[in-house]
């Protein structure tokens, strides 16, 4: 009865799953892309997971917090992201 929801295909591999477990064990694969979702839930509750999401990262999850910046510096964003393991760079409205 599992269920695989795939959200990146960076590898380039195929996924591995096999016709007998399909069929005989309920297995399945999806794909999720991420605008067909927004679509489908709207703006404005993505954006207020989003802030969920990112008060759980820094309590919960305990991830650390390298940045908090508007969207209009997402070029600065992304630079500093990229930078590697000093800690995430969040987008906040």
């Amino acid at each position: 009865g599992a269920k695989v929801v795939v959200y990146g295909g960076l590898s380039g591999q195929a996924p591995r799953l096999s016709l007998p477990d399909v069929i005989f064990a309920g297995k399945s694969i999806e794909g999720f892309w991420v605008p067909l979702h927004v679509a489908k839930i709207g703006r404005l509750r993505v954006l207020r997971m989003l802030g969920r999401v990112q008060r759980l990262g820094e309590t919960v999850l305990g991830t650390k917090v390298l940045a908090k910046l508007p969207l209009e510096r997402i070029g600065e964003a992304i630079a500093m992201q990229s930078r590697g393991t000093e800690g995430k760079v969040l987008l906040v409205p």
